[in-house]
């Protein structure tokens, strides 16, 4: 899963920089590439880091969106890197499993998370064919409004730990 989390980040930063090469602005896909880079290095340690350079993407994603005609490469691109995202913090979660374990978990994440990304892909492709024309602050309000809505789910998604003492009271009926 980390192999992929990290193809996934190198891919939104490449496809950021081939969007800012087809507008001659640099800066953005140059920006995203390096951000693409932290990404990948912090999400292997800090999971706070990975979602800061996510944040920072999704910053350079909105500025190269804005200078393209077209929203769809950076959107490819902020998929990618939000995909690369999740499948390292998943890669982190799922670190203590037994590899028998683990297969169908991540075969099922697998299929549901790559499902999620590329009907992202495909409404992004669907908004510009009807040619839906979105301001900066638009562009850069979703990028942010993604970014906690994937917070918040990963907050909801948390496993509750049980008080050790909650199971360690004996019950009443055992006496």
């Amino acid at each position: 899963m980390r192999l992929l989390a990290t193809l996934s980040f190198a891919l939104g930063g490449l496809v950021l920089l081939v969007n800012a090469a087809g507008t001659g602005t640099m800066t953005p896909g140059l920006v995203a590439i390096g951000v693409a880079a932290v990404a990948i290095l912090a999400s292997r340690r800090s999971t706070a880091w990975a979602t800061v350079s996510l944040a920072l993407f999704a910053f350079a994603a909105a500025v190269g969106a804005s200078a393209s005609e077209s929203i769809l490469l950076p959107a490819i691109a902020l998929v990618a890197a939000l995909h690369g995202w999740d499948l390292a913090l998943a890669a982190r979660r799922l670190a203590g499993f037994d590899r028998h374990e683990l297969r169908p978990i991540v075969l099922r994440y697998g299929v549901s998370s790559a499902a999620i990304a590329l009907g992202s892909v495909a409404l992004t492709a669907a908004a510009t064919l009807f040619e839906f024309r979105l301001s900066f602050g638009t562009l850069a309000g979703l990028a942010a409004g993604f970014l906690l809505l994937a917070l918040a789910v990963g907050i909801v998604a948390r496993p509750r730990r049980r008080s050790p003492t909650a199971s360690a009271v004996p019950s009443d009926e055992a006496e």
